[in-house]
């Protein structure tokens, strides 16, 4: 293990751990917009597409997890997002103490891990929807950077974690065709919606 390790998950949960605030403390400068059916179509698809992805491990890409993040960013406000990402993470580390019956703790560092990085590129596409009004751009934007962000937290976990800076992970090849793949989702799914409502995302 790399001696910048703990440093690197400790400004992960740190960076997280702030943003999480800051959206708790806008909670009492704005009334949050509740539409139970959108809530719970979306949180849903998020949750299961979260939970399946560990049956298709050899290729992330088959999950929408990624897809339906984004996709709830632009039609939730961001602290119903951050809820239905806790949720989901906690359905997928309950399947795996009490269905797969691994012995991890539920709520370990690898749970923080996951978390706090997903509340981290929330942030980042939060300051995307400030300065962007073009749909298309925002949508486009918010792909590139889920799939950067997310890609070089988990690449830069498992280099330090295996002490070797140096270890290929992820190439550019691969985080382009994810990156496409969860834009053409993305914009898919959005068109689906607005066009055919919850009958068309489902």
């Amino acid at each position: 293990m790399h001696r910048l390790f703990k440093t690197y998950m400790n400004t992960i949960a740190i960076l997280g751990s702030v943003i999480c605030l800051f959206f708790a403390f806008q909670m009492t400068q704005i009334k949050l917009e509740f539409d139970m059916v959108k809530l719970i179509i979306i949180g849903l698809m998020t949750i299961i597409s979260a939970v399946i992805v560990l049956d298709y491990s050899e290729d992330k890409t088959i999950s929408l997890y990624s897809t339906f993040v984004v996709l709830s960013l632009y039609f939730l406000q961001v602290q119903w997002v951050i809820l239905i990402i806790f949720i989901s993470d906690l359905l997928y580390k309950l399947e795996l103490k009490y269905i797969l019956k691994e012995h991890d703790k539920i709520f370990d560092v690898k749970f923080a891990f996951n978390f706090m990085s997903k509340v981290i590129i929330i942030g980042c596409i939060y300051l995307i929807d400030l300065f962007v009004a073009n749909d298309l751009v925002f949508i486009t934007l918010s792909c590139m950077t889920y799939s950067i962000l997310n890609a070089s937290s988990v690449v830069w976990v498992i280099k330090l974690y295996n002490n070797n800076p140096k270890l290929k992970v992820l190439n550019a090849e691969m985080i382009v065709k994810e990156m496409f793949y969860l834009l053409m989702t993305t914009i898919l799914l959005i068109y689906a919606f607005k066009s055919y409502s919850y009958v068309g995302i489902t």
